[in-house]
C-alpha cells in the first residue's frame, strides 16, 4: 500500500478514536493500541539498559473493509512499568510486503540494530492462498538507534525455499548460538504438516539451507512464530502448532503455542521430544522471547487467539482490540518450562492486604496470591459470574467464563495436586500462574463488576491492588 494514503488511514483511525466519550475496557498494566488491533509481539531485545518491545499492528483494522496490512509498532522500556512508545518503524510500502509487516526478530551486532520480517503479498484471482496467489518474503531493515529503520532489502523468496513446501513460510527468528548466527521460519509442507526451517548465516545477509526439523507423526498443519533456544543446558524449540486436534484437558483453542524439547543437536541428528502446551485458557499465543543483559530469559505471547469463534471483542467498537501478555520470566526444571511475572511488575502494587480461607473484595485490577495449606478443593468468583474451581478429588482446573467471556466458555486442564495460584486481573484482562508457573490460563475478560469471592479451607492469600503502566 503507498506510504501516504496508509498514513491517511491511521489518522482516520485516530480521529474516530478521540471521538469515543468512553472506553471502559482501556487496560492498566498491558501494552495494548490506541487504534486497531494489537497482533504477534515481535523485535524483543535489550541493549545499554534498555528494552525494546515491538508487535504487530493493524492500526487500520476498523475503518477500512475487509483485509487490512498490518505495520510493526513499538515501545521501549528500562523497568516494563514506564514507557515510551515510539511511532510506527516499518510500513507495507514496498513491492514486497505491500498486504502486510508480518512477524520476525531484531537483533543488535556490530552497533547496529537488524530487522527481519515476513513481507506478505496476496495476488487477486482464483487462488487457495496456500499453493498459489501468495508470496512471503524475508525482508531486512536496519537501525542505528533501534527507531529509525531504513535500507528495506529483499533477502529471500518463496523460491529460495524448498521445493516440497506451500507458500506459507514465515516468521524468521535470528539467534546466536555457538558463535553463530540462525535463523528459523515456521513453515506448511504440501502434505501439509508443520515443520521449521534453520538457515545460518555470517554475515546476516546472506543465509544457507541447514535442515529440517519436524516430528516422526505428523502434529498440526502448520508451526508458526518458531524460535530456539537454550534452557537449563537443554534445547528447546518453541512455537504455534496449527491443525491440533482438541482434547478435553489440552489442546482446546483454535491454534496452539508451546514448546518441543530437542535431544540432540539442532543443526544435524536430533529428535523432537513431547510437546508442552503453555497456556490452558482461551487467549495466549505467538509466544516470543528474549535474552536480557542479567541473562534473564523473558517471554511476551500476544493475548488473542487467530481464527477463534469469539473473533474480536467488545472493544472493537471503541477502535481497538487485543493485546501483548504480561511479560514472564522463563525457566526450565524436568523437561517442563516455567512462566512467572517479571519481578519488575511488583512496583505496581499500591496495597497489601492478608486473608485467610475467605476473601471477599471489589477490584478489577490487582494480584491475588493464593496458597494452600494441604490438598483442597478451592472456589474464586470473579465479576459477575466467572469461576476458576479446582476439585481436589478429580484433580481438574476449570475456568468457567460464565457470561464474562464475549462467547468464550470454558476451559479445564488436569492438575495432579495445586499447591499455590496466582490471578492477575486488569480491566478486561485474567492471566493466572499455577502452582509456581508450572501451567498459565490467559483470557480476555469483558464485564465491569468488580466483585471478588474466594472460598476454601487451610488457605493463605494475599491480596494487592494494582496500579497502571506510565508512558511519556
Amino acid at each position: 500500500m503507498e506510504l501516504e494514503k496508509y498514513k491517511k488511514l491511521v489518522k482516520k483511525a485516530e480521529d474516530f478514536k478521540s471521538t469515543v466519550t468512553s472506553d471502559p475496557y482501556r487496560l492498566n498494566y498491558h501494552l495494548m493500541p490506541k487504534t486497531g488491533v494489537l497482533g504477534d509481539p515481535n523485535g524483543l531485545c535489550q541493549v545499554n539498559g534498555l528494552y525494546y518491545v515491538g508487535y504487530v499492528h493493524t492500526p487500520i483494522k476498523f475503518v477500512v473493509d475487509g483485509r487490512a496490512a498490518c505495520v510493526w509498532k513499538q515501545c521501549t522500556t528500562k523497568d516494563f512499568v514506564h514507557y515510551k512508545e515510539h511511532p510506527i518503524h516499518i510500513y507495507p510500502d514496498s513491492r514486497y510486503d505491500r498486504d502486510g509487516v508480518y512477524s520476525g526478530s531484531m537483533i543488535y551486532e556490530n552497533g547496529k540494530f537488524y530487522t527481519y520480517y515476513t513481507g506478505n503479498v496476496r495476488h487477486k484471482g482464483n487462488h487457495d492462498y496456500i499453493t498459489s496467489g501468495r508470496e512471503q518474503n524475508v525482508v531486512r531493515v536496519e537501525s542505528e538507534d533501534g527507531i529509525h529503520f531504513d535500507n528495506k532489502t529483499l533477502l529471500m523468496t518463496n523460491d529460495d525455499f524448498p521445493k516440497h513446501l506451500t507458500q506459507h513460510v514465515r516468521d524468521p527468528q535470528l539467534f546466536k548460538y555457538d558463535g553463530s548466527y540462525y535463523m528459523v521460519l515456521g513453515a506448511r509442507t504440501l502434505d501439509d504438516e508443520g515443520c521449521v526451517i534453520v538457515y545460518k548465516t555470517d554475515d546476516l545477509k546472506t543465509f544457507t539451507d541447514v535442515h529440517e526439523i519436524t516430528t516422526e507423526e505428523k502434529f498440526g498443519y502448520m508451526w508458526e512464530c518458531p524460535d530456539i533456544l537454550e534452557l537449563n543446558g537443554k534445547m528447546y524449540l518453541f512455537t504455534c502448532p496449527q491443525g491440533i486436534a482438541h482434547e478435553e484437558y489440552r489442546y482446546q483453542n483454535a491454534h496452539q503455542c508451546g514448546a518441543f524439547l530437542i535431544d540432540g543437536d539442532f543443526r544435524k541428528d536430533y529428535k523432537i521430544r513431547s510437546f508442552q502446551q503453555f497456556d490452558y485458557g482461551f487467549d495466549f499465543y505467538a509466544a516470543r522471547t528474549m535474552l536480557d543483559e542479567s541473562g534473564r530469559i523473558i517471554l511476551f505471547g500476544w493475548i488473542g487467539m487467530p481464527e477463534s469463534t469469539y473473533g474480536t471483542g467488545p472493544t472493537s467498537k471503541f477502535g481497538w482490540d487485543q493485546c501483548l501478555s504480561m511479560p514472564r520470566e522463563i525457566s526450565e526444571k524436568d523437561n517442563h518450562i516455567y512462566q512467572k511475572p517479571l519481578r519488575e511488575l511488583k512496583a505496581l502494587r499500591k496495597s497489601h492486604k492478608t486473608y485467610k480461607d475467605i476473601l471477599s473484595e471489589n477490584s478489577l485490577s490487582f494480584e491475588m496470591n493464593i496458597n494452600l495449606e494441604k490438598e483442597t478443593d478451592l472456589s474464586i468468583t470473579l465479576r459477575k459470574d466467572c469461576t476458576l474451581n479446582y476439585d481436589a478429588s478429580t484433580k481438574v482446573l476449570v475456568l468457567d467464563m460464565g457470561t464474562c467471556g464475549d462467547g468464550r466458555t470454558t476451559r479445564k486442564m488436569k492438575l495432579e495436586n495445586l499447591s499455590n495460584l496466582t490471578v492477575f486481573s486488569d480491566t478486561s484482562t485474567l492471566e493466572v500462574f499455577v502452582n509456581d508457573g508450572y501451567a498459565t490460563m490467559s483470557t480476555r475478560i469483558y464485564d465491569l463488576n468488580n466483585r471478588i469471592e474466594v472460598k476454601s479451607n487451610s488457605i493463605s492469600i494475599e491480596f494487592y491492588e494494582l496500579d497502571s503502566f506510565k508512558f511519556e
